[in-house]
């Protein structure tokens, strides 16, 4: 997992490979709800996009279902629109 404070008015460009497919979401917590921006999915990568409308810690997060290691490269990039 990989949090990054994030104001409104920001964008999250993230992009992803792994090794083998593992579980990936992007979600930040308001209060005891969990949201979802990029909801779970599974894949060998990805990369996308975030608008960011509120100020949070967005939480890039893998889950390896496997029972061998996974190999993960990503890049988080943060900037202003």
């Amino acid at each position: 997992e990989s949090s990054h404070k994030v104001d409104a008015g920001s964008t999250l460009r993230y992009s992803y490979q792994v090794s083998s497919e593992t579980l990936y979401n992007v979600h930040y917590h308001m209060g005891q709800e969990v949201k979802y921006p990029v909801a779970e999915q599974q894949a060998l990568k990805d990369s996308g996009i975030v608008y960011i409308d509120t100020t949070q810690t967005y939480c890039l997060m893998w889950t390896n279902p496997q029972s061998h290691t996974v190999t993960l490269r990503y890049t988080a990039d943060i900037s202003r629109r």
